[in-house]
């Protein structure tokens, strides 16, 4: 063990808190008491708030203003995340949404043996099945229904 290592324990069981949950609590307070600040300050009148010396505020309307922008970006974040995926994801045509390098292949399964699998109490082991296997067992009735039509 190292030596960071050995320290870390010996305060976690002596039963101090570590810099990271004494910065974590002293923020959770910090951000009740500007909270607090906030509603004294949007739902104080400007007289009162005169009185006691403070002048220099911002107009009662950003107290509106900045919950609605911040509740906007956070809207527009969400969209723009999805477009980012959009974006970088390969097309539907490619053949990298079919296959990649890290991949593993499954058995190709009969019809006959994927409803003997799909029966049982277990789900198979989680593989790759290759797009001629799929093919197959989706177009392989389409098939034998042509011939027969012809």
């Amino acid at each position: 063990m190292t030596q960071k290592t050995k320290e870390t324990k010996e305060t976690k069981e002596e039963g101090t808190a570590t810099t990271k949950e004494a910065f974590g609590f002293s923020y959770f307070i910090l951000s009740f008491i500007c909270f607090g600040a906030l509603l004294i300050w949007a739902y104080v009148p400007t007289e009162s708030l005169n009185k006691l010396g403070l002048t220099y505020l911002p107009e009662k309307n950003w107290a509106i203003a900045l919950p609605s922008f911040l509740i906007v970006f956070i809207v527009f974040l969400f969209i723009l995340y999805t477009m980012l995926l959009m974006i970088w994801s390969e097309p539907l045509d490619s053949m990298h949404t079919i296959m990649d390098p890290g991949r593993r292949e499954q058995v190709s399964y009969s019809l006959h043996e994927l409803n003997q699998v799909s029966s049982l109490a277990q789900a198979p082991p989680i593989a790759d099945i290759s797009i001629h296997a799929i093919n197959k067992l989706f177009y392989q009735n389409l098939k034998n229904k042509r011939k027969n039509y012809k």
